[in-house]
């Protein structure tokens, strides 16, 4: 799905244009570095939880909906 593709493109544009590192990036949203790899390759993980959106969007200063553009 688009929309998928998407979101993973974005936390990972996010993390290299806020120059942090995959640990730091992992420590912020709250997820181990093994899931932000499976992010950041395109994928989904089965239990992700939507939590992740709002610390995003608190953390980075954009929109949810951006997320998915």
């Amino acid at each position: 799905m688009i929309y998928r593709e998407d979101f993973c493109k974005n936390i990972k544009n996010l993390r290299i244009s806020n120059n942090l590192s995959k640990k730091d990036m992992a420590q912020r949203l709250g997820i181990s570095i093994r899931t932000l790899n499976i992010i950041e390759s395109g994928e989904l993980p089965k239990r992700l939880s939507t939590k992740i959106i709002f610390i995003i969007v608190d953390n980075f200063n954009v929109r949810a909906e951006d997320l998915f553009k």
